[in-house]
């Protein structure tokens, strides 16, 4: 946060000199993502990809991203659907004779349902598909696993993670 300031008053500079480059907005979003500030940092990277559609940097951000809030509204999601479940006990008298009384939230199903989640996948999906150069070897295997990841995958996002740290310790 320190040098936050003067980042973005040199991208904002150099935007204004070359106009169509994006890595000003990725340089801007990668520093406003490094504050937690995602809604933002994903604007920039937005107009970045807006500037120059192969530029693989940005499309990588918003894989992350996206991915971040991919999670998030699955988070919410789910969260919602375990109050309904309790909700619906309550109105059952709240008497759980068995474990079996408690029906636990089918997380795939809730994503398939959700046009939000549909969408964000939808568009990681797309950049996932649109990196085909400008990355290192790890960065193609981070963003292979980052959309395992957000496709609930699990093992084979754990195999490219690893696989992109033997490459890039």
């Amino acid at each position: 946060a320190k040098y936050a300031g003067k980042v973005q008053s040199i991208c904002e500079e150099v935007e204004r000199e070359l106009p169509k480059l994006a890595e000003p907005h990725y340089r801007l979003g990668r520093m406003l993502r490094a504050q937690m500030l995602d809604d933002e940092a994903l604007a920039e990277q937005d107009k970045a990809v807006a500037k120059e559609p192969a530029y693989a940097p940005a499309r990588y951000e918003r894989v992350v991203l996206l991915s971040r809030l991919h999670r998030r509204r699955i988070r919410d999601l789910l969260g919602q659907a375990w109050r309904d479940e309790g909700a619906r006990l309550a109105a059952e008298g709240g008497r759980v004779r068995a474990a079996q009384a408690v029906r636990p939230p089918d997380m795939k199903a809730i994503e398939a349902r959700d046009a939000t989640a549909k969408e964000l996948l939808k568009r990681i999906q797309a950049d996932l598909g649109g990196l085909k150069e400008g990355l290192s070897a790890a960065e193609r295997l981070c963003a292979a696993g980052t959309g395992a990841w957000v496709s609930g995958d699990s093992a084979r996002a754990a195999s490219q993670f690893e696989a992109a740290i033997s490459k890039e310790p």
